[in-house]
């Protein structure tokens, strides 16, 4: 079928399809940032023989609060693939905004104190520049749906 012969609903559901699919390989995009973020991190303080620096920070509470975001950013590419209503997908921009946003605040913390990055702050730009574009497409992903 050519793109001329295709009506509205059509190319619609082509491109919340597109839209659908990009966004679960995102989630995976992030947790695969994350999760290098985490790892670069303990593998430096395995370099350094020094592990002191994670009970203050992350610390307790910063370790509940990956282990959510590991959970988040595990489930909702599939939840994602399998979940096609408007409140999903509203749910998705409201994740990805809050997710993306703790994440930039976080690191903004870290740099008003001082702390450098060098290197591995690459991966953590990366993490931010990638939510930042999966807000943009939850958003248009969402704005598409005709369904409930």
């Amino acid at each position: 079928m050519r793109n001329d012969d295709m009506n509205l609903d059509q190319k619609e559901s082509i491109q919340s399809s597109s839209l659908q699919s990009t966004l679960a390989l995102g989630w995976l995009v992030l947790l695969v940032l994350f999760l290098a973020i985490v790892l670069s991190q303990l593998m430096q303080a395995a370099i350094d023989d020094d592990f002191t620096r994670f009970s203050q920070h992350p610390g307790r509470n910063g370790w509940m609060s990956s282990s959510v975001l590991i959970l988040v950013y595990g489930l909702m590419p599939l939840l994602t693939r399998l979940l096609d209503r408007r409140w999903f997908r509203w749910l998705n921009v409201v994740l990805l905004a809050a997710a993306t946003a703790a994440m930039m605040k976080h690191q903004a913390q870290h740099m008003l104190e001082g702390m450098t990055y060098g290197l591995n702050g690459l991966v953590d730009v990366a993490h931010h520049a990638v939510g930042v574009v999966l807000v943009f497409l939850a958003i248009r992903w969402a704005r598409v749906c005709k369904t409930v």
